[in-house]
């Protein structure tokens, strides 16, 4: 299983609108706490996001394509 959190926009976090590390942290820790009948766990994962520094969003030319006929089609429909 995969959880998505959407920590800020590349610009604040290396970009012209950079924030203060204080307020956008490039390295920090999630926490995370399980507890079931028999016991619990508790575990810490490091994020470091130094690493993505000047990287890409590598895209899906086919899912592109589909968002273009999409704007397409809704154009076409509102123009009706």
């Amino acid at each position: 299983m995969k959880l998505r959190f959407s920590l800020a926009m590349a610009t604040h976090l290396f970009g012209e609108a950079q924030a203060s590390p204080e307020a956008i942290p490039r390295q920090f820790q999630i926490r995370a706490e399980y507890s079931w009948p028999d016991g619990s766990a508790d575990e810490t994962t490091p994020v470091d996001l130094r690493p993505y520094y000047m990287t890409a969003i590598e895209r899906d030319r086919v899912a592109d394509q589909l968002e273009a006929i999409h704007k397409a089609l809704e154009a076409l429909l509102k123009s009706k």
